[in-house]
């Protein structure tokens, strides 16, 4: 019984700590939202749509065609989502302010967007602005970093500085070069554990007339009344029948799929710990029960020479609860180690964390209790004289 406790508490010691650090994940904060947002991703490969300016054309019209249906608040798309694993980087050299103007060698994640790209995640803009309609391949070409890279490489006074269009050249092989317009908040774009990469972010509106990207992810922000996931597959294919659309869904169901792994884990370990805790008060009930019709004679004597019956319910209980407290102490010292393992699974809580090592003694301790209640109570309502006339 002893090494049953101390089973069941290492396993609801672990199941504690992956459902709070699953919890914590659900609720952190990624840098955007997610609620009522539709999202759809668009394949135009080059064998169908061989030409840039087409691809330009299509994904215009499916913006302005799906903006305009009832209900849809409003309407963007992106080269990368967050919630999706991979991803480019691009390395490109530029004076940095940080450096005293001199050249530096940097690396940054591209992303082509569209103008509500950040409104419709609600992506908060630190300082300058974001991109507009009146963001053309007339005006000058701006781009958007967020704070990582602002950190890094622009320093305090990140606006109006220079830099090359990374990962995307003109038509014509030329390098592109684009001012700093705005700083945005980080994002993670798997879960919330991930550190967050410099990012530069440009206009699809100021690519030379030209989508130099094959895919990419369509967002529409309305309520599920107005816009659900068949509701825009049909959409789609009323756009253009031969536009692919993969991974229909809403946006907070992608996000629980980045976190299916740790919801597994929990959910497992919480089934098995809640398994041992029944097992454990089960096998103490049944451990005192026969133990108290062994000592029946000895109960039954104590009664006869002056024991109350609260004495002998209290003798009943302490042997129960002194198994269950020799296997918390086992338990307690067996689940530092468990704990140890499961720090890099854990998120928003410590491997030792002190609410977990205080609720989860308290909680054997009750269920024990409650196992061994009733044993102790039959134990105390023994009829001397019956029990030992029987004997």
């Amino acid at each position: 019984m002893t090494g049953q406790v101390a089973v069941a508490c290492v396993l609801l010691v672990g199941a504690s700590l992956l459902v709070r650090s699953f919890v914590a994940l659900l609720n952190a904060d990624r840098g955007y939202g997610t609620s009522g947002i539709v999202s759809a991703r668009l394949s135009m490969p080059a064998s169908m749509y061989p030409s840039p300016e087409r691809r330009l054309a299509i994904l215009n019209r499916v913006l302005s065609r799906l903006g305009g249906l009832p209900g849809v608040r409003a309407v963007a798309f992106t080269s990368e989502l967050p919630l999706t694993p991979g991803g480019s980087t691009s390395a490109f050299t530029f004076k940095s302010p940080i450096a005293a103007g001199a050249a530096v060698r940097v690396q940054a994640s591209p992303r082509i967007v569209s103008a509500q790209y950040f409104s419709v995640l609600g992506m908060r803009m630190i300082a300058g602005r974001s991109f507009s309609d009146a963001d053309t391949e007339t005006s000058e070409r701006g781009v958007v970093v967020n704070q990582a890279f602002a950190r890094r490489y622009l320093g305090e006074s990140p606006l109006g500085w220079k830099m090359p269009v990374a990962g995307y050249g003109s038509g014509d092989g030329q390098q592109l070069e684009a001012t700093v317009i705005g700083v945005v908040g980080d994002v993670r774009y798997v879960t919330a554990a991930d550190s967050s990469q410099p990012e530069v972010y440009y206009s699809y509106r100021q690519m030379e007339g030209r989508l130099p990207v094959q895919t990419v992810t369509l967002l529409a922000s309305a309520p599920s009344a107005a816009l659900d996931t068949a509701t825009l597959r049909s959409f789609l294919r009323e756009a253009d029948d031969r536009l692919v659309a993969e991974a229909v869904m809403p946006l907070e169901q992608r996000m629980l799929t980045t976190l299916a792994r740790p919801r597994l884990y929990a959910v497992l370990l919480a089934a098995f710990a809640g398994f041992a805790l029944v097992i454990a008060g089960v096998g103490l009930f049944g451990v005192l029960s026969y133990s108290v019709s062994q000592r029946s004679r000895e109960l039954a004597i104590r009664t006869a020479l002056g024991a109350r019956r609260l004495d002998i319910f209290r003798l009943v209980l302490l042997q129960g609860l002194v198994v269950t407290l020799a296997g918390l102490a086992v338990g307690l010292v067996a689940s530092t180690w468990l704990t140890r393992e499961l720090a890099t699974q854990l998120y928003g809580v410590t491997p030792h964390d002190p609410l977990t090592f205080v609720v989860v003694p308290l909680v054997l301790l009750c269920a024990s209790a409650l196992a061994c209640v009733v044993p102790a109570r039959r134990a105390a309502r023994l009829d001397p004289l019956r029990v030992l006339r029987g004997g």
